[in-house]
């Protein structure tokens, strides 16, 4: 199987589109889909030449099985790469600006949807967005990770008030309320930011928590620390965190940031962003647990692993793949 990945060179939507193609590949080595001698994964460019990128890519490389891709930029990249390369299956992972109908397969996560009932026969509903994190249960779960977010078009900025949780919790789980069974005490607390938050955080972060910043963190670090972190809070704006996280099979905890609009919306009406809703549909599912919710019962809740990519993965093989 050889896979085409459109990138638009944000690496959010990187994510989701390598983590499929990494598992896509995977299902090949395990013999579930036939390969061949043209196995792999190739990425395009298409995030300043567009149109041109997968012009000179069909004349210049193999044509794919699969063509993937993430973020409204890429769209008619992925319909020009569809429209030259018949046998090609074109798949957007996420809700398209176009119509969904224009490609063979749209990836698409609930909270996008506002009637389950209403969903087309090319989606496949997801929960949240994809990526790569998978479950290590042989690595040493010993620490905490902390995942600081920035302002966004949902969420503010409140520095005091996130700097008071992190204190709280850090103090919780060094000293628990008598009447309560704390979770296992991290070695460790490490905490990174992003490339959204504010500067002037880590300088005052509380003591007892290690502090590294984004731009001393290499490409996988994340990763490779939610492999070996057993709690995780993340702040609320930080959504590709907060799945990553569940991924991984860390109790994943909800830091507060303000709502840039509470109550009434832009229009007049009671207003909740697709963002708002899927943080409130993992709450309901008992996957994450608020901050406040912490503070009153000392407890994270636990969850599978919600490894999404791979379901993805067996019913695009399923649909396509064995044709």
């Amino acid at each position: 199987m050889r896979i085409w990945i459109l990138s638009d060179g944000k690496a959010g939507h990187a994510s989701q589109t390598r983590g499929l193609a990494g598992a896509l590949l995977e299902g090949v080595k395990a013999g579930r889909t036939e390969g061949g001698e043209d196995d792999g994964i190739v990425e395009v460019d298409v995030s300043r030449h567009g149109l041109c990128a997968v012009w000179r890519a069909w004349r210049h490389l193999a044509a794919p099985t699969l063509i993937l891709a993430t973020g409204h930029r890429t769209h008619c990249p992925l319909l020009l790469a569809g429209l030259l390369m018949r046998k090609a299956r074109t798949v957007v992972c996420m809700k398209p600006t176009l119509p969904m109908a224009w490609f063979d397969l749209c990836i698409v996560p609930r909270h996008d949807f506002k009637d389950a009932g209403k969903v087309p026969k090319n989606v496949i509903v997801t929960i949240g967005a994809l990526n790569g994190i998978r479950p290590r249960p042989e690595a040493a779960k010993d620490r905490g990770l902390i995942l600081i977010g920035g302002p966004s078009k949902e969420y503010g900025w409140d520095e005091d008030a996130l700097l008071r949780q992190l204190a709280r919790f850090v103090d919780g789980w060094a000293d628990p309320a008598p009447t309560q069974e704390p979770p296992p005490a991290p070695t460790r607390w490490v905490l990174t930011t992003s490339r959204r938050t504010p500067p002037g955080l880590c300088e005052r972060v509380p003591q007892g928590i290690e502090v590294v910043p984004v731009e001393q963190t290499p490409r996988g670090w994340v990763a490779e620390q939610l492999m070996h972190a057993h709690t995780a809070w993340v702040t609320r704006d930080s959504v590709s965190m907060i799945y990553e996280s569940l991924g991984s099979g860390a109790a994943v905890g909800l830091l507060d940031v303000p709502l840039v609009h509470q109550g009434l919306g832009v229009r007049g009406q009671g207003l909740v962003s697709r963002v708002q809703r899927g943080i409130a549909m993992l709450e309901e599912d008992g996957r994450v647990t608020s901050f406040s919710e912490w503070e009153r019962t000392g407890k994270l809740k636990t969850s599978e692993p919600l490894v999404e990519t791979d379901r993805v993965a067996s019913l695009i093989q399923e649909r396509y793949c064995a044709e």
